[in-house]
Order: C-alpha cells, then structure tokens, then sequence
C-alpha cells in the first residue's frame, strides 16, 4: 500500500472506533463533553479520506445523530461539522448552519445558561462553541454560490455631508457618507493608552459591524485623553504592548476568521504586557466557559476588583470567587451635550418595523421631524479610525436630538449622558445585558406602545438623572487608574 493509502486506512479505522464510541456514550446519555471528544477524530481524520468516503461518514454521523442530546436540537449541524473539517468553504458551510431555526437557536441558549448556572463549565463550552459559529453565522447575507462576499457599499464614494443629521440617516440606508469635517480619534505615541478597536465583517455583518462598540471605546477615550494605540478585542492574546487599558464592553465574541476550528478558542486571558482596568465589563453566558476557565479566572483575580456592566455579570463573577462590583456602562461618563441650538427632530433607532410607523406619525403630529437611524450598516467604513469618526458622528447626532426611541443599549445610555431625553423599547426587559440599566433609563415595550401610541408624548422632554451615581463613580475610578504609575 502507498502512503496516502496507508493514511486513509488509518483515518477509516479511528472513524469507525470513534463513531462506535460515539453510539456507546449516546446510548449512555454521556455527558456533552465526553460527546465532543468522541466526535474530535471523526472531525479530524475525515480530510485524510475520500470523496466518497467522505460522505458516508456524513450519512453515518446522520444516522447517529437523532439519538444525541446535542446534534438532535441543532440539526442540520451534524453534517456541517462534517463539512467544517474536510474543507476550506468556511462561508458556504457557515450558511449551512445559519439554517437553523430560531426556536433551536433559543434553545441552545437556554441550554447554555443551564449549564452556567450549574457550573459545569466544560459541557458550556461545547455548545458555547455552537453558539459562536451561529451568532457569526447569522451576520452572512449576501454573496455568490462559492461564498465569495458581495461587496460592500462602503467600496463607494462617500457623500459629504453637512450635519451629523444627514450623515447618520444617509448611512442608516446604506448610503456611504462622511461629514465635511470628520472628527477622528486623538492619538498620540507619547500616550500611556492603548484602545480598544473592533473585527468588522462587510457585507452583512450584523454581528460585527454594530457602531455601538465604538460608541464604547469613545467613552473609554474621552476619559483618558489621546491614546498610544488600538489593540483588537478579538485578538488580546496577542496584544504584547506594555500600555494601560480599559476592558470595557463584551468579550469574547467569536472571531471568525476563515479556519474556524481553530479559531474556536477565544482570545482570552490577554496579553500580560497589557495593564488593565475592568470598568463596564460584560460576560455572556456563551462566554464564561472561556473567560472563567482556570487560566481566565486567574486573570481576572489578579485584576480585582471587575466592575460589570450589569448586575448579571456581577454574579457570574461572583458566584467563581471573583470580586466584582456593578459599575453600571462607561458610556454613561460621556460630555454632556450643549444646551443651545434647534431641537426639532426624533430619532427612531433600530426598532420594530410596526412600532417605528406608528411612532413617526406620533411624533409628527407632536410637531418633531422622525428621523430612522440603524446602528448597524454596511455603509460603515471597515478603517478602524474612519469607524470612531462615524461614531462620534452618531453621538452627535444624539446630543442634537430633542427625543430618541431605540431598542439599543448604547443608543439609550448615551443620551442619558448628554442629557438628551430617550425611550428604550425592548419587549425583554429581563435581557441580562440590562440587568441594573434598564431602571436608569424609561421603558415601554412595544405592545404597549401599539396599543397606546400617544403614551410617548410623556417622555419626549423627559430627561432622567438616576444615572448620575454611576456616571461620578466611573470617572473617578478611571482618573485614579489614568494618574497611577
């Protein structure tokens, strides 16, 4: 036999030895993790074979899944793991997944949480990995039959513009457009700061391409002055800069890059030449096998204490032995907005389609001017400096609004901030990324506001201030983090 045949005869026996101890363990109701390492070398030998043989280790592995607590809530993911191993179309198998349905993707995420709040960490982590390749997944749209993206209406021109006003409705209908003088983040090589920036994924990438994490890191740079550099968050593992840092916002999203075995595993602990604080900091159920393993445990002991985003967080953490604090969102710290000037428009930020009708005749008929804005785009440039110039754009265009309705976290707060009155409308108030903000800000839910348009006229000059607690503690820790040596 030649080598490539000797190879394949291998690869053909520790399929058939790992799917016979696949069928043991299912029939054992064995638990997730001792699943995933059964099904590892069928993932791994399968490249070593066939076309043919290829698929009929697709068809057993269809035939093994209906008994399985995992595959059997997630079909068609059987065969896309399959497919993930033996080829290098990451885009088309990746559709393939985003296939499934939403009830199953609601389920994966109780599943999760289930196993968060039980702390079996390991088992998290297999559907955890699921999860990453659903939530990226899910942002594909676009492209031809090989995969290849479509392009991005950011390759355009973009408009000039003259006001933040017309900016932000122009690329809310993927427009590309850019003010007569852009306002770009401060940088400085004398600065002791890094930031953080962003993956972006263009076209179609909702997951990714969401200004609202450069909102945050606006924040975070508002409070330290010009910074040094911007370190990925995606990518803190190898962020060697021996700079301070602000580890604020959501982490451990799921990369994505074009081998996603590999790239399964998170990029957590980060760097140890980074000098972190943790303010604003939020932990997804999907994350913390990753973030609370023993290596990132470890991590975040040693930066103690973790002020959390929101209150979920804080137990989380605590709840592994962690001391953390609820420190509310940084984009709570951002300038207030000046007191002069016209107010006579309503933004109308990424909410349902029903509700967004029946409120921009409302605020009509109260004499504002609706305007429909979208925190996500594919008209947003993909140049990390040219993304804070949009969004300070956005923050801009807040602080001249006389009255927002959003259904989004870092459109809401942020007004709170620059004291521009807002309405958050979200039909699931109990949202773990709201747990401890929500109170801050008013509420409706969109039921209420169809069965009751006119109730929005009551918040329009509404400006709360329960916020202001949070706001004073934020940024004195951060000036006592941004004099220390």
């Amino acid at each position: 036999m030649t080598d490539t045949e000797n190879e394949r005869a291998t690869s053909r026996a520790e399929i058939g030895s790992a799917l016979v101890q696949l069928d043991s363990l299912l029939s054992g109701n064995a638990p997730a993790r001792e699943v995933l390492a059964a099904l590892r070398p069928v993932l791994n030998q399968s490249a070593h074979l066939t076309e043919e043989e290829r698929r009929e280790t697709a068809v057993k592995l269809r035939n093994v899944e209906p008994r399985c607590r995992i595959l059997s809530t997630l079909n068609p993911l059987a065969d896309a793991y399959y497919e993930l191993s033996a080829h290098e179309d990451f885009l088309r198998v990746a559709k393939k997944i985003g296939a499934i349905s939403p009830w199953r993707y609601q389920l994966l995420k109780k599943i999760i949480a289930t196993h968060i709040a039980r702390n079996d960490l390991e088992s998290a982590a297999f559907y955890s990995h699921l999860l990453a390749l659903l939530n990226f997944t899910a942002a594909i749209e676009g492209g031809d039959a090989a995969g290849a993206p479509a392009q991005a209406a950011s390759a355009k021109a973009p408009r000039q513009c003259s006001s933040p006003l017309e900016v932000v409705a122009a690329l809310s209908a993927g427009e590309p457009a850019a003010a007569a003088e852009p306002k770009h983040l401060a940088m400085s090589s004398e600065s002791d700061f890094s930031l953080l920036c962003y993956e972006t994924y263009a076209p179609g990438a909702a997951l990714k391409n969401n200004i609202g994490d450069e909102i945050q890191s606006l924040a975070a740079s508002n409070l330290v002055g010009p910074v040094h550099s911007l370190v990925n968050r995606d990518r803190l593992d190898k962020a060697d800069i021996d700079k301070k840092i602000i580890m604020n916002g959501w982490f451990a999203h799921y990369a994505g890059a074009p081998e996603p075995v590999k790239q399964l595993a998170y990029a957590w602990p980060p760097h140890p030449s980074l000098r972190p604080l943790f303010v604003a900091f939020h932990l997804a159920d999907a994350a913390a096998p990753f973030l609370l393993n023993p290596a990132g445990l470890q991590y975040l002991k040693a930066h103690e204490p973790i002020g959390c985003r929101d209150r979920h967080t804080e137990r989380l953490l605590q709840r592994n032995g962690v001391d953390a604090y609820f420190s509310g969102c940084l984009t709570l710290t951002l300038p207030e907005r000046a007191a002069d000037g016209p107010r006579d428009y309503a933004a109308l930020c990424d909410l349902p389609s029903d509700v967004e009708a029946v409120l921009s005749g409302e605020l009509a008929r109260a004499g504002l001017k609706p305007v429909i804005v979208r925190h996500n785009s594919d008209a947003f440039p993909a140049d990390e400096k040219a993304r804070f110039a949009v969004a300070q754009t956005y923050l801009d265009f807040y602080a001249g609004a006389r009255f927002v309705v959003t259904s989004r976290l870092h459109a809401a707060l942020p007004c709170l901030a620059m004291n521009t009155p807002v309405l958050l409308v979200r039909d699931d108030p109990d949202n773990i990324r709201f747990q401890g903000l929500i109170e801050l800000v008013n509420f409706e839910t969109p039921s209420a506001i169809m069965a009751q348009p006119e109730r929005v006229r009551q918040y329009v000059d509404d400006v709360r201030t329960d916020h202001l607690p949070l706001r004073k503690a934020l940024m004195e820790k951060v000036a006592a983090f941004r004099e220390a040596g």
